[in-house]
């Protein structure tokens, strides 16, 4: 039976693994342009059983380092097929389990801003809040879409394989100035992941 043409899309369903963020709030916020949005705590993960369909998995922000959450290394593992965003944190974590190395950053960046400068020159740079004391070196297994101005840190990170998405950066701050850009590559990403999935189980 086919799909009537007015038929309403299916709203979009973003899970956000709260890692003791004061920003998680502002990320809500930010998803919630385009998601409906809920949040759990990161120790909850272990016991975590869906009841309907996640599009997409966030991992948020956070204190302290990726080895101080072992849960979330531990879903990522087990987890390589469910579309994930990891901000800041998160993308740290992404890099841990995937055999790269996170060092210290000197000096603490908290709320300044960079420029992201795109491999791929058809993407418009624009400044990005930065609140990090963190870098990530990732592995081969990563694309690396776009740098920080200046020090050239690695900013956006995408696998290859598995559909994760990690940004150094924070989009839900107010010093992220091309949030409208994000967003909408975010869902578009999204969009093709899903036609890949779905193409892969015909």
């Amino acid at each position: 039976m086919k799909t009537p043409l007015n038929a309403p899309k299916r709203s979009l369903n973003a899970l956000i693994i709260d890692h003791q963020d004061s920003f998680t709030h502002n990320l809500k916020w930010w998803l919630a342009q385009k998601f409906a949005v809920y949040v759990i705590n990161a120790d909850e993960l272990t016991n975590l059983r869906l009841s309907k369909p996640v599009d997409l998995v966030v991992l948020s922000a956070g204190p302290k380092s990726p080895a101080d959450y072992s849960q979330t290394l531990e879903w990522l593992k087990k987890n390589p097929n469910q579309p994930t965003l990891g901000v800041c944190l998160g993308m740290q974590m992404m890099t841990i389990v995937e055999g790269g190395q996170v060092t210290p950053y000197f000096p603490v960046l908290h709320g300044k801003t960079s420029n992201l400068i795109f491999t791929n020159a058809v993407f418009p740079s624009f400044p990005v809040a930065r609140y990090h004391s963190l870098e990530c070196h990732a592995p081969e297994n990563f694309l690396t879409l776009a740098f920080s101005s200046g020090d050239e840190i690695p900013m956006w990170i995408e696998h290859k394989k598995n559909t994760w998405m990690g940004w150094q950066f924070h989009p839900e701050s107010f010093l992220t100035t091309d949030q409208g850009f994000l967003i909408s590559y975010l869902v578009g990403w999204l969009n093709k992941v899903s036609s890949a999935q779905s193409g892969i189980s015909k």
